[in-house]
């Protein structure tokens, strides 16, 4: 997107990071815009109105996390302090340039919290067009679906700080690629088109949180199997066809502190066996290869799917077959 500023034009905030950089002005080492505050986990966030719900419940209820080694707990730390680094280094770049309103402000009161990232003005001149944005660093393997942003629990998440801000309509959600090696992608968001999707998700977690008030038994269901599409790069071409549908569990599983497994083998290892003892046991195993898509056998069914074959259908049909490839995607299957 066009940023007009002080500094000059520029076509991204990626290019915009890099003048400030290379101006060798205040630098964000040590920023100045910084506002420490607890994260407050007896309270519902921003962040979980696009996420699972049964995970804020079992927050909420202090459940212990899974133990972790301390080489991903170190990792874990670094690369929390590179998401941080990028925040704030945009946040001074914004200020720099003179396009920068505010940033890191609180918009809910008890039981809610959050704070969005920044509201700037993309044309330094007009202080009539205010619009919001949002950062999410992301780690390697989502640029791989790089096409299918902007997510969607981001899209709700936003929408939820343009619910608390009325003047605020656009809401531009950056993913910045861990290492930098590949370039962000900007997706700009009309918070008024999801604030049905944001009013459901506050009234449900509420909801499952009187719920589990009377009851700490009564949690949400467990994320479940999802299909999801892959697609592989066509020689010569700059985008990639669908080749293959996976039943797959939810991503978000594999993140949650609150899924408790023995320590995995190796690197490979991605689903280690659940702990007798986990707080939650959602779906649990590797993806299974449910369609597969080839120009000299056509459609093959490689395996039945639990769902029914009427859902991988309908999955199919309701999926683009062609995808472009974006930020820079590496070359190799999904």
């Amino acid at each position: 997107m066009l940023l007009i500023t002080e500094k000059g034009e520029y076509e991204s905030f990626a290019e915009l990071r890099a003048d400030y950089i290379l101006s060798q002005e205040d630098m964000a080492l040590d920023p100045k815009h910084i506002q420490a505050k607890p994260w407050g986990d007896s309270l519902l966030h921003a962040s979980d109105l696009g996420a699972c719900p049964r995970k804020a419940m079992l927050r909420l209820l202090e459940t212990p996390h899974k133990i972790q080694s301390s080489l991903t707990m170190a990792n874990n730390q670094l690369m929390w302090w590179m998401g941080y680094r990028v925040h704030y280094l945009t946040y001074e770049a914004m200020d720099w340039a003179g396009i920068l309103h505010s940033h890191e402000r609180d918009l809910f009161d008890p039981p809610w919290s959050g704070s969005y990232d920044a509201l700037f003005w993309p044309d330094f001149r007009d202080k009539d067009r205010l619009m919001g944005y949002d950062c999410k660093t992301t780690r390697p393997k989502g640029y791989n679906y790089a096409y299918s942003f902007p997510k969607e629990p981001h899209v709700i998440q936003v929408s939820g700080y343009g619910l608390k801000t009325p003047a605020v309509r656009e809401w531009v959600i950056e993913y910045v690629y861990f290492g930098s090696t590949k370039p962000p992608v900007i997706c700009v968001v009309n918070a008024d088109e999801h604030e049905d999707k944001v009013l459901d998700a506050i009234s449900g977690l509420e909801l499952a949180k009187a719920r589990m008030v009377d009851d700490p038994e009564e949690l949400p269901p467990v994320m479940p199997e999802k299909l999801v599409a892959h697609y592989r790069k066509n020689p010569k071409q700059e985008d990639r066809s669908l080749v293959s549908v996976t039943y797959d569990c939810n991503w978000q599983c594999g993140y949650c502190p609150y899924v408790h497994t023995v320590p995995p083998k190796n690197d490979d290892d991605h689903y280690p066996a659940i702990l007798p003892d986990s707080p939650c046991k959602p779906p649990w195993h590797e993806p299974l290869q449910v369609m597969k898509i080839t120009k000299k056998r056509g459609v093959e069914y490689p395996a039945e799917c639990p769902a029914g074959e009427d859902a991988v259908l309908a999955f199919y049909d309701s999926q683009l077959k062609t995808v472009p490839i974006i930020g820079g995607q590496d070359e190799e299957d999904d």
